[in-house]
């Protein structure tokens, strides 16, 4: 067990000093989402699992571990790529559920 976490721990140092070295975040190369806010307007979501629920006061998006649920109202689901989405409108509320 205790090796495990040692492991664990030696390959989470490895990724960051090798994200690092290519200029970018580490939770990228881990798989991780990157949520960008931009006042309560915009929402930014790359690494993102697929898409839920979609409607016009709630957005549902699937991330790695857990879903990013998004509510407001006139909600948009606006540039939505494989990994990538931008929800639009006004944000009310940002959580997550697991």
């Amino acid at each position: 067990m205790k090796q495990r976490k040692e492991k664990k721990r030696r390959a989470a140092e490895y990724t960051s000093m090798l994200a690092a070295g290519m200029d970018l975040p580490p939770d990228a190369m881990m798989g991780n989402a990157h949520i960008e806010i931009l006042g309560n307007t915009e929402l930014n979501v790359d690494g993102h699992r697929g898409v839920l629920a979609y409607g016009d006061t709630c957005v549902k998006l699937s991330l790695s571990d857990r879903i990013l649920v998004i509510e407001g109202e006139r909600l948009l689901l606006r540039n939505l790529t494989p990994d990538g989405a931008t929800v639009t409108g006004s944000l009310r509320s940002i959580t997550y559920e697991t």
